[in-house]
């Protein structure tokens, strides 16, 4: 039913075939419910008063994509759906509503008439102007400067490149996952810093584009029930980063890596609010100016850390001076029992100071490590029997890479098998690959 012509007679096929058999609107619910909503709303439900019956019991989530790869434009499948959403979406008891435009230059409208919404619970808008009908008249329309208050009983917010003020957050009390991405162009942002102090059932947060700033994040701190936060942009300064919830188990920070970025230093001394997330479980930075490990020092829960794209910083001299080099610091990773998984590809232009043997060794000092990701610039060839030591036992150990070889002798091949009895994937480089099959046949 791909052919084009056998796609223009479907509905007129089906039709045929599911009136013949006398089904009751509550089955062709069951067969139109399998088809796309652009689909379902538009051809399907002009078929006959049966079908439209059909279609609004089939239509209880509506999650799609309206945009040019689909027969019309933007704007007018989405005045097929506002104009549906106007007559059943109270009668369709509509808990869930997905509309994602193509056009950046002129984003198509969506009219919510906000009275038969009543049973929304998650909105996920992208690239598009809202308008709003607040009674049954499809013509008292108005542009929404605000996100409508009468829509307060949602749950999930997701509101991406959409022209919508959020001066009417803090009535939003319900809300438990929220996430938010200002212009497409990163010149423009958010004409006013939303308030999330009031939202105290929030446990996820995204920020992007152009809410990804000191002025936005400034209320963060407040939210005690926060478990994910994920920051999407450069940050202008660690100002965003003073206050945080304590009760942050999963911490994502995102620069975007812009020639014209500012991105900003995390370490004990920038963001010491990091440093106090001892429930944290999940760590990733990506394209930071530099990263300090002995933020790691107290994060006894961490499972998973990734540092991408982001500079080692030397670890701060011991006191009184004297003894081995400081090194990365990475000997705080030997604190991190429950860690799982374990990724530092950075290449050797991006360590602040030379790894030592402690730093080697503490790669690979937690024994339930699955999954270790790291760069053949972090480890000098000399120091590699540090990083599988005898009697070292990594029995979870499954997936272990390198973007070049990382095991370039037998004898440091051997050692990695005997410590790591249980791998599955391996991308160490050609020539270990073939010291591999050494070490197993022996």
């Amino acid at each position: 039913m791909h052919h084009a012509s056998n796609y223009f007679l479907l509905p007129y096929l089906l039709q045929a075939a599911l009136n013949s058999c006398g089904l009751p609107p509550q089955l062709l619910a069951l067969v139109l419910a399998r088809l796309d909503p652009a689909e379902r709303l538009g051809r399907m439900a002009t078929v006959c008063s049966a079908w439209r019956t059909a279609a609004v019991l089939a239509t209880t989530s509506i999650s799609t994509v309206w945009g040019p790869y689909q027969d019309g434009s933007d704007q007018g499948q989405l005045t097929a759906l506002s104009s549906w959403l106007q007559a059943h979406a109270a009668a369709a008891a509509v808990d869930s509503l997905t509309v994602k435009g193509y056009t950046y230059a002129d984003p198509p409208t969506l009219k919510l008439a906000v009275q038969q919404l009543a049973s929304l619970r998650s909105l996920d808008l992208t690239r598009v102007t809202v308008k709003v009908s607040r009674d049954m008249s499809v013509h008292d329309v108005a542009a929404a400067t605000d996100l409508p208050p009468e829509l307060c009983a949602i749950t999930r917010l997701r509101l991406w490149d959409c022209s919508v003020g959020l001066s009417t957050l803090p009535a939003f009390t319900n809300l438990q996952h929220l996430a938010l991405r200002g212009s497409a162009n990163p010149q423009e942002t958010p004409s006013s810093s939303p308030e999330f102090s009031g939202l105290v059932h929030l446990t996820h947060l995204h920020l992007a584009g152009g809410y990804a700033q000191d002025a936005v994040l400034g209320s963060v701190g407040a939210l005690t029930s926060l478990q994910e936060l994920r920051v999407q942009g450069d940050l202008d300064s660690a100002e965003g980063l003073a206050t945080l919830p304590v009760s942050l188990t999963k911490l994502i920070l995102s620069g975007d890596g812009m020639p014209q970025a500012r991105p900003i230093q995390l370490s004990i001394d920038s963001t010491p609010a990091i440093a106090s997330l001892t429930a944290l479980q999940w760590l990733e930075v990506d394209c930071a100016a530099g990263f300090g490990a002995a933020l790691l020092r107290d994060m006894s829960s961490l499972q998973h850390l990734a540092v991408r794209r982001t500079p080692l910083l030397a670890a701060a001299p011991a006191a009184g001076g004297g003894g081995d080099a400081a090194g990365a610091g990475l000997a705080a990773l030997a604190e991190l029992t429950q860690l799982q998984h374990l990724e530092l590809p950075q290449k050797p232009d991006q360590l602040a100071a030379a790894l030592t043997a402690g730093d080697v060794a503490a790669l690979t000092a937690s024994s339930q490590l699955t999954c270790l990701i790291i760069d053949q610039g972090l480890v000098d060839e000399d120091l590699y029997r540090h990083m599988f030591p005898n009697g070292r036992q990594l029995p979870a150990l499954k997936e272990l890479r390198a973007t070049k070889g990382l095991l370039s002798t037998e004898w440091a091949t051997q050692a990695m098998v005997r410590c790591c009895p249980n791998l599955e994937r391996l991308d160490v480089g050609t020539g270990a690959r073939v010291w591999l099959v050494c070490a197993c046949s022996k």
